[in-house]
């Protein structure tokens, strides 16, 4: 006790005790860190013995809680004090200690034997203790009968004699005046006793009546009372025990009523509410009398309470708890009323009380009437128990009853929320018992396709205001402003509740057939995800960039964040789906997570689906961390074979593997590699929630690209110095994967990331400061009502208090090395660069920064060069804030003074005035400080930045020293790998840079040589062609920042523009392979976007001749038009890169115009074919941007012998970019097809016919082993990894695409007689074989059915083409288009769905069919019929379509069997379980291709009438 108190006051306060118990009293209470002043109060309470419930008073106040070592103080109290008063008040604190739960240790320190043998001794001797005093102990030796029986057991028999002869004396004497105290503390102790010692009618007691009289006189006296205890006391008896004397409740159950009806409508609130219960257990008793003694005399009993609750529903003065009450009758009465009563009159009985709930609920609502909302509900459980069928009417009352709950469920007090949640499982339950009434009413839909009442729930679950997560502050503000704020945290117990049904209390009483309970959580489980997805599906979470001018205007630079300037379409949707995230994160991963395991590949799926439609929607990556947290609780990839996966194809997978679980791999693996580049130009909550996915992998999928997680990681702990949900994640993550993954793995990167912890273990927080700070919000009342502030350290004892989160984090990290081992301890340190090296040599070689300290009697100097690099070393890294404040402001000065200094001194010698080799040092660490998380730096280093820009860009010379370094700087952080602020804050700034360097140069100047601009261009041209790709993303930012201010000078505009265009139009073709995630492409595409804008408001100038136009390399002409680089685009529009192609193509259809003396691009296009003709084009097409193209290469074997993955890929790259090309020039109608098939001629040079004619013929049928035997006969043995596999397979099925893309337009611009001109070697039995493979089975071909596009594009695009081939194609190619689907059937089985059909999935051969490919078959088939290429007419086509089964009505009918067999539950190893979302998903699929048939109408109406049950049992 030394921590809270001095000797001196330790003296003071022990002495005022002079007994043990007092003393150990007084030692617990200086433990507890009680103020002083409390212990002389207790001290002096004790030692009057006048006031000791003031004690309990200030135990309560305290939060004081009585221990097992403390019940010898009450009982030395209760025995050596004679006042009543103080006997009485140690009986609360005993009551409170006895009745909780206690281990069995503590119950063994009680000594409870000891406590019943004095407490049972006292009660024989009841005229030496005063009533009150009796009264406690008759209470107390009843808690113990109820929490200890076995301690009781011996005096069980004594005790009950004790109990009745006492209420004997005092309740049926003559001349006695009743004692209400004691008969109060008999009947609660009765109580009590009577839970594990039962006396119930039924076990033949002979006391029972006699219990049953006095409870019953204690409810009705014949006196009146002052006080209500007695009353109460006795309806608590009866409410807690009315099974145990059902026959005498059934017998006095009219005059019973009564009584406790009228006690239901008293003023006190107490005794009401008490009343009520009572009412409950009495009615439910005398229901079960009812149904079990059935006989003509009960009628009467039953007749009387049906009465009794019509009228209370007919009565225009019942409140809200009689109309509950009468309600929860009827609820009672159901199964009486199937046994007493007709059908006729229960129908009429239900409709009525639903008619009245209706009038209650749907017309002036309000909070009181909502509280009895879950009666109502609970009473029509029982009233659905007993109907044989139930009507739509019935059904649809009940779900706008259950929309009104779920609507109003926040305004339900706290105590009704046990009562909704039973009544609404309840209910579900019931209906679970009618057949397909439960599926009918969770998922049916009305007009607009909505769900009832599961959709209408969630969507009034999540339509509430966003809550702000650990916000207390402005949450509570808010509630003050505008009421209670409800929230989605609202309603995440109710749900909870309802799918983890068997927490529910008293729901047990229910059934007892766990398989039903079972059957509708998990109903309502994927009902609720069902619901999510609708939702998901129907928000609109687009957004749009800023429209008006001033916002275009101050939003108009470049930036790698891709949320810059974005602005919701429709902000409420997001506000909706915040919600459903947090919904989902808080429900989902604690809640019946194994029903989640036949959603994980659709569900996942679909988000991946959506963030990659959306990708800048953070909520998708949340909801994608939830889906794998799942996986990772259920050990989904546990079973996989991961060798199979890497190294296999998905053709190969094994049946004993599920396919779904196969796809699902691959999907969840190939979105984190795609979200790892993403993340790189993300910040925020986006960057955070990527983050967060990554680091909630397992380790099955991150087994083979650890080196691509540790960037991730090293990110993670960086953030999470100042985000720590983020370092707790990181941490999580590394101690998963270093238990699963062998150390060989992960081992080697540990020198990578544990040097990250270095930061963490640094930072040091003093919890001595905190000893004396106060804390107004935690206080201690005292009896008078004052307030008082209490020091921290008083109020919370030492080990009392929780640590920080930051302590805790350390923490963690401490246990994590331990976990590692010791020998990776070490690895902690930081090494290298980061740490001693870099401060161990000087900045420069002199000392610069002399500084005079102005003391009053003298100025010493001392130089602030050696303590530079300690200063921007806790400025940029310092993880205590108010060490990096004072570190940045020291910095901002420091600087100022350089700056200074230099100015003072423009004429001196470069020793004294070069500062370069310092501002090498300090500028880039003051670019990082300008763009940190860190306010404080934040707005030192901003205004800093911009006013050295605008001081150093006022050089004279080209490429001073200073200005360089500056440049330097600000080039080096634009291209920062991972910090997106920095590189965004640098191309701000380099945009302020060349805006400076216009301001402050001549016009004359300017025109003549422009230093700073082309310093900074040139630098970017070197950026631009780097083959790293974050450097051409900085390349691509600096100009869309700069550019703004680039086409205002005219000057800058002649003499760069054409060379700026050339340099990025190749950086574009150089970025052929990066990531598109990274950005790089579109930063880009945005860059030649801007300068295309500019070329077109300068047209007049650009199409003239300059002697100051710089000329681009690679341009042989003396000077350079816009008709030169024109011509040199054409040229690059034939490249094999895929975006610089297709830019290219775009800037020659928009510039082309602006030429002299040409209005449209087809002006120009003729003047060229007229001067130079169509082997202008052709040339330029098939020459690859160069030349080589498929001009020279027209197979690949003529670009090499021998075969190489490398050069297969170039060839296709350069056969793709001339179908791009002539795709182009046909669709946009710049050249006709009849100028080149028309022409024998010009035919004859096009190649790209015959690399078609090669491509049909032997590559896009064949797999990558089949195209080296075939036409490699000299190569040796190849051996394909599944990486080279899967890139060819993209190359090839690209191709295939691309050449039907081409086919398409090919024949939808040309004329009939054209397209019979087409060389007849493309329309062959391959090409149309191909067609219906991608129609049917695209993964024959080598297509990822897991890839969105695929998924997305490849089925419309199909469709539309296979109905133009069938309009516009001559009749002999359609009749080789069917011949080709008639032998591609009869080939393959695996094509030919009638064939598979009847599917059934309640058979264990059926499960592991895959879904997916059954999925895409039966899209095909309906795409196949909605052509009409099978409505024929010959008879040879008819004969075929008897031949392949395609016969309308037989096809009709065993897709009927089908969707009928997928109805029907499966059954896996005894345990019935519906059908997964997949299944169902493929049911509605058949479903919708019946009805694409002209007889499915009669066929689905024999089978909607058939017999047969689609669910057996009930």
């Amino acid at each position: 006790t030394n921590h809270a108190f001095n000797g001196g006051l330790m003296n003071l306060a022990t002495n005022l005790f002079l007994s043990a118990p007092y003393r150990a009293l007084t030692a617990r209470l200086l433990y507890f860190n009680l103020p002083i002043n409390v212990i002389l109060k207790i001290g002096h309470t004790i030692s009057f013995g006048t006031s000791i419930a003031e004690l309990i008073n200030l135990f309560e106040t305290t939060n004081f809680v009585l221990e097992p070592c403390d019940v010898d103080i009450c009982i030395s109290l209760f025995t050596r004090d004679k006042a009543a008063r103080v006997k009485n008040a140690t009986f609360p604190p005993l009551l409170q200690l006895l009745g909780s739960k206690l281990h069995s240790s503590v119950v063994e320190e009680l000594a409870i034997s000891k406590l019943v043998d004095k407490y049972i001794s006292a009660c024989k001797q009841p005229t030496k203790y005063s009533s009150t005093v009796k009264s406690g102990m008759y209470s107390l030796l009843g808690t113990i009968s109820e929490k200890f029986p076995e301690y009781i057991m011996p005096y069980a028999q004594q005790l009950l004699t004790i109990y009745l002869n006492t209420l004997k004396s005092q309740m049926t004497g003559k001349n006695i005046k009743l004692d209400m105290p004691v008969i109060c503390g008999c009947l609660r102790g009765l109580t009590s006793y009577l839970y594990n010692f039962t006396q119930s009618v039924e076990e033949g007691s002979k006391y029972a009546a006699d219990i049953y009289k006095y409870a019953r006189l204690a409810i009705d006296p014949k006196v009146e009372l002052p006080r209500y205890d007695l009353p109460k006391a006795g309806l608590t008896l009866i409410a807690k025990h009315a099974a145990q004397f059902s026959d005498y409740i059934s017998r006095e159950a009219e005059s019973l009523y009564d009584i406790i009806f009228r006690w239901c409508r008293h003023r006190n609130k107490d005794i009401r509410t008490t009343a009520f219960y009572a009412l409950e257990e009495i009615m439910k008793q005398i229901a079960e009398y009812l149904v079990n003694e059935n006989d003509t005399a009960n009628i009467n009993i039953f007749k009387f309470f049906l009465k009794k609750f019509r009228s209370i529903i007919d009565s225009g003065s019942s409140d809200a708890k009689e109309l509950a009450i009468a309600i929860r009758g009827y609820g009672y009465f159901a199964a009486p009323c199937k046994t007493l009563l007709k059908k006729d009159d229960v129908r009429f009985m239900t409709m009525d009380l639903l008619q009245r709930s209706e009038q209650l609920f749907f017309i002036d609502i309000n909070n009181d009437k909502i509280q009895y909302l879950p009666s109502f509900l609970e009473a029509f459980a029982s009233i659905l128990n007993i109907l044989d069928e139930v009507n739509d009417t019935f059904t649809r009352s009940l779900e706008k009853l259950t929309i009104v709950l779920f609507e109003n469920f926040p305004y339900i007090i706290y105590e009704l929320h046990t009562l909704c949640y039973k009544s609404l499982f309840e209910l579900l339950l019931a209906l679970h018992s009618k057949g397909a009434a439960l599926k009918n009413f969770l998922s049916r839909v009305d007009k607009l396709n909505i769900s009832i009442p599961v959709y209408q729930g969630f969507i009034r679950t999540c339509s509430h205001p966003v809550y702000i997560e650990g916000d207390s502050d402005l949450n509570e503000s808010l509630n003050l402003e505008s009421g209670p704020r409800i929230s989605y945290k609202e309603y995440i117990p109710l749900w909870k509740n309802l799918i983890q049904a068997s927490e529910i209390k008293g729901l047990t009483l229910i059934t007892t057939n766990r398989e039903h309970i079972s059957y509708v959580q998990r109903s309502l489980y994927n009902e609720l995800l069902h619901s999510l997805q609708r939702i998901l599906l129907k928000l609109d979470l687009s957004s749009s960039k800023q429209s008006t001018l001033e916002e275009e205007a101050e939003t108009s630079e470049g930036t790698s964040n891709p949320v810059a300037g974005l602005k919701p379409n429709v902000p409420k949707d997001f506000q909706v789906f915040i919600n459903v995230v947090d919904f989902a994160k808080a429900l989902l991963p604690t809640t019946r997570t194994e029903f989640f395991l036949p959603w994980i590949f659709p569900f996942g799926k679909n988000l991946v689906l959506l963030s990659t439609r959306l990708p800048l929607v953070s909520g998708f990556y949340k909801l994608m961390e939830i889906c794998i947290k799942i996986c990772c609780s259920l050990s989904y990839f546990g079973d996989l074979n991961i060798e199979t996966v890497t190294k296999c194809t998905i053709n190969a997978a094994t049946d004993t593997e599920s396919t779904d679980k196969y796809l699902c791999y691959l999907l969840y693996y190939k979105f984190y590699k795609e979200v790892l580049v993403r993340l790189k130009q993300y910040k925020d909550d986006l960057h955070v929630s990527c983050l967060s996915l990554i680091l909630s992998l397992p380790y099955q999928l991150i087994r083979d690209d650890m080196a691509l997680i540790v960037p991730a990681i090293k990110v993670s702990m960086e953030i999470g110095l100042s985000y720590l949900p983020l370092a707790n994640a990181a941490i999580d993550a590394l101690k998963r994967w270093s238990s699963d993954l062998p150390q060989h793995i992960i081992g080697p990167y540990f020198s990578d990331i544990l040097p990250c912890f270095d930061d963490y273990l640094r930072s040091s927080t003093d919890d001595s400061t905190e000893t004396l700070v106060e804390d107004s919000s935690k206080v201690l009342k005292a009896r008078a009502g004052k307030v008082k502030n209490l020091p921290v350290k008083i109020i919370n004892p030492i080990g009392g208090s929780k640590d920080s989160p930051l302590a805790r984090v350390r923490l963690r990290i401490v246990e994590l090395l331990g976990h590692l081992g010791g020998s990776t301890n070490s690895l902690v340190i930081r090494r290298g660069n980061d740490n001693e090296s870099s401060q161990g040599v000087a900045w420069d070689d002199h000392k610069r920064l002399p500084f005079a300290i102005p003391f009053q009697d003298m100025k010493p100097i001392i130089h602030l060069d050696p303590f530079l690099p300690r200063v921007v070393e806790l400025a940029t890294s310092s993880s205590d804030r108010q060490t990096k404040v004072a570190a940045c402001e020291l910095l901002h000065a420091i600087i100022l003074y350089i700056v200074g200094r230099g100015a003072q001194q423009p004429g001196g010698s470069a020793a004294v005035t070069n500062y370069a080799n310092l501002y090498k040092k300090i500028f880039p660490a003051m670019l990082k400080l300008a763009s940190d998380v860190e306010q404080v730096s934040q707005q030192l280093f901003q205004p800093l930045v911009y006013q050295l820009i605008h001081w150093f860009t006022g050089n004279t010379n080209y490429e001073s020293v200073e200005t360089v370094a500056l440049l330097n700087a600000l080039l080096d952080a634009v291209i920062h790998p991972t910090d997106s602020a920095l590189r965004d804050f640098c191309a701000k700034s380099l945009r302020e840079y060349l805006h400076w360097s216009i301001k402050q140069t001549s016009k004359k100047q300017q025109e003549k040589s422009p230093h700073n601009a082309k310093s900074l261009l040139k630098r970017l041209y070197s950026l631009a062609s780097h083959p790293s790709a974050i450097k051409r993303l900085g390349a691509a930012l600096v100009f869309n920042n700069i550019y703004t201010v680039l086409r205002e000078e005219t000057s800058l505009v002649d003499t760069f523009l054409f060379e700026i265009l050339i340099n990025y139009v190749n950086s574009l073709a150089l970025s052929h392979t990066d990531e598109k995630s990274l950005g790089t492409q579109e930063q880009l595409s945005k860059a030649l976007t801007h300068i295309e804008r500019i070329i077109k408001a300068r047209s007049s100038t650009l199409n003239k001749e300059s002697k100051n136009r710089r000329i681009p390399t690679g341009f042989k002409t003396k000077a350079v038009t816009l008709h030169h680089v024109i011509n040199w685009l054409v040229r690059q529009c034939g490249r094999p890169q895929t975006a610089c192609r297709h830019l290219c193509m775009q800037l020659v259809y928009g510039l082309a115009p602006h030429l002299t003396g040409v209005s449209t691009v087809q002006d120009w296009v003729n003047a060229v074919i007229g001067s130079g003709g169509i082997a202008f084009f052709i040339t330029r097409f098939e020459g690859g941007g160069s030349k080589y193209g498929i001009g020279k290469y027209q197979t690949v074997v003529d670009m090499s012998d021998t075969f190489s993955l490398r050069s297969i890929k170039n060839w296709y790259d350069c056969f793709l970019a001339a179908l791009d090309c002539y795709s182009w020039v046909f669709g946009e109608k710049m050249i006709s097809p009849e100028q080149i098939i028309g022409d024998p001629t010009q035919l004859h040079s096009c190649k790209i016919f015959g690399s078609i004619e090669f491509f049909i013929s032997n590559l896009c049928l064949n797999s990558l082993d089949e195209i080296v035997k075939s036409l490699y006969s000299k190569s040796t043995l190849q051996l394909f990894t599944p990486r080279e596999i899967e890139e060819y397979n993209m190359y090839k099925c690209t191709a295939i695409v691309r050449l039907i893309n081409f086919l398409a337009v090919l024949v939808q611009m040309s004329s009939p007689d054209i397209v019979k001109a087409i060389p007849g070697q493309l329309w062959s039995l391959n090409l149309f074989e191909v067609i219906f493979l991608c129609v049917l089975s695209p993964h024959q071909l080598g297509f990822n059915v897991g890839d969105l596009e695929v998924l997305e594009k490849l089925p419309q695009q199909m469709k539309d083409v296979c109905a133009l081939f069938q309009m516009k194609l001559p009749n002999d190619k359609k009749q080789l288009m069917v011949t080709t689907l008639k032998n591609l059937l009869s080939r393959n089985r695996s094509y030919n769905l009638p064939n598979m059909l009847p599917i059934r999935f309640d058979h264990d051969d059926e499960i592991n069919v895959d879904l997916e490919r059954l999925s895409y078959l039966i899209k095909g088939y309906k795409q196949i019929l909605t052509t009409g290429m099978l409505k024929s007419t010959s008879i040879e086509q008819a004969c075929f379509l008897l031949y392949c089964n395609f016969c309308q009505k037989k096809l009709t009918e065993k897709i009927m069997k089908s969707v009928t067999d997928c109805l029907q539950r499966r059954e896996i190893n005894g345990d019935r379980t519906a059908l997964s979302p997949a299944q169902q998903r493929v049911a509605a699929e058949l479903l919708d291709l019946a009805f694409e048939m002209e007889e499915s109408v009669d066929i689905f109406y024999s089978q909607l009438l058939e017999e047969t049950k689609l669910y057996e049992g009930k």
